[in-house]
């Protein structure tokens, strides 16, 4: 059980640390025009617990928080605090748009929580079109 235990703790801190744009939509797209990278935007809420899930248990794992953190421009965006910047529609979180540096979307929207193995083969199917 130890083993376990340590096993969990060393890979949580071997996981990269991602660059996200909290609050600031038109930060990330100006990031996302400098590095050529797709954006994925997530909408959360503090009370969101599909939302917590997703930063916690999917993200967080290794393998997706390092194809993200090579491979997007993240931006987080509070749906309590934050304005939804225009030509979004947010119907629930979490929810996930994918855009290009012009502002294309790349995917229709994702929402709600998804299981991790899902989540990673949709965003390498994103960044491969």
């Amino acid at each position: 059980m130890r083993w376990i235990i340590a096993l969990c703790f060393t890979t949580f801190l071997m996981a990269e640390e991602l660059n996200w744009h909290k609050h600031a939509y038109s930060m990330a797209l100006q990031d996302a025009k400098i590095s050529g990278k797709p954006m994925m935007i997530m909408f959360s809420a503090k009370h969101c617990r599909a939302c917590i899930w997703m930063k916690e248990s999917v993200i967080a794992r290794p393998d997706i928080n390092e194809y993200l953190a090579k491979n997007y421009v993240l931006a987080m965006i509070d749906i309590d605090k934050d304005p939804i910047p225009k030509n979004f529609e947010v119907v629930g979180t979490p929810m996930f748009y994918f855009q290009d540096a012009k502002e294309k979307f790349l995917h229709k929207r994702l929402i709600g929580g998804k299981k991790p193995d899902y989540f990673l083969k949709l965003l390498k199917k994103i960044t491969k079109k």
